[in-house]
């Protein structure tokens, strides 16, 4: 289907279906219209992976970016994955520099603990309070490394001191 500025303006959101319309004149671009609003969208195969995967990078919603402004910004990102970038990891990659380990584990305690009984979760606060936030808890993911995990390891195998027998260690 060409797009035209008319035929996306007539593209409204309906019933309970999301449906893609794909443009003729830039390859990839396409609008999404769901039941809520519509958007427009480039469709790519992710560069540098053994299996090329198709990602979909959002460009904007229909109402406030018109079609020749949509279809300015498709190129440019396609431009951008012939030079072997990737848009959407780029920007989850952004998103994760943005929060540290320690947003994280709160957002997953958060996410999981209505799930546990309450020893459950004073047991993975404590962990995590112990164990985990000390050492890479203000570390933004993307830079934790190896290193930091295997440390984190060898500190809960190793077990700490005994205070009831000195020289002895025990298991945590």
């Amino acid at each position: 289907m060409k797009l035209t500025k008319e035929s996306v303006k007539k593209l409204a959101p309906n019933g309970t279906q999301r449906v893609d319309y794909f443009d003729d004149a830039v390859p990839g671009l396409g609008v999404r219209v769901s039941p809520t609003k519509s958007v427009y969208f480039v469709l790519y195969r992710a560069p540098g992976l053994a299996r090329r995967v198709r990602r979909r990078t959002k460009i904007g919603d229909v109402r406030v970016i018109d079609l020749d402004e949509a279809r300015k910004r498709a190129r440019a990102i396609l431009h951008h994955v012939d030079e072997g970038a990737d848009p959407g990891l780029e920007k989850r990659q952004k998103a994760l520099r943005s929060t540290t380990v320690s947003d994280l584990a709160a957002k997953w305690v958060k996410a999981h603990s209505t799930e546990w009984r309450p020893a459950t979760l004073a047991g993975w606060q404590r962990f995590l309070d112990k164990e985990i936030l000390p050492s890479i808890g203000q570390h933004y993911p993307t830079s934790v490394t190896r290193e930091d995990i295997l440390a984190i390891v060898d500190r809960i195998k190793e077990g700490v001191p005994d205070k009831k027998r000195p020289g002895k260690w025990k298991r945590k």
